[in-house]
């Protein structure tokens, strides 16, 4: 059993003083959950509404690996980003 802890008022009487420290706690909790949930609102990433197709953007079209030996082997990246609001879906690449 916990003791409760007795205040006097202006009247010199005592009068008892709740549990606070359960209430502190519901207090600490309340306040925690509500920077929890800013947080997550804030940080979540958000769907576009009526954001549009999706649409392609390429760093470069085209490449030039100049004069190469015969039979070697070369290589190239080519960045792509989608710069559109749907999903953007790269079904058949072909050399050219």
């Amino acid at each position: 059993m916990t003791k409760k802890r007795k205040t006097k008022n202006n009247n010199n009487e005592e009068k008892p003083r709740g549990n606070t420290t359960l209430f502190r706690w519901i207090y600490l909790y309340l306040v925690l959950a509500i920077i929890a949930a800013i947080v997550v609102i804030v940080f979540l990433p958000h769907k576009k509404a009526n954001a549009g197709p999706p649409k392609i953007s390429f760093s470069e079209t085209s490449w030039n690996f100049g004069r190469t030996p015969q039979n070697s082997r070369v290589s190239h990246a080519f960045w792509i980003k989608n710069i559109g609001g749907d999903t953007l879906r790269i079904i058949r690449v072909a050399p050219g």
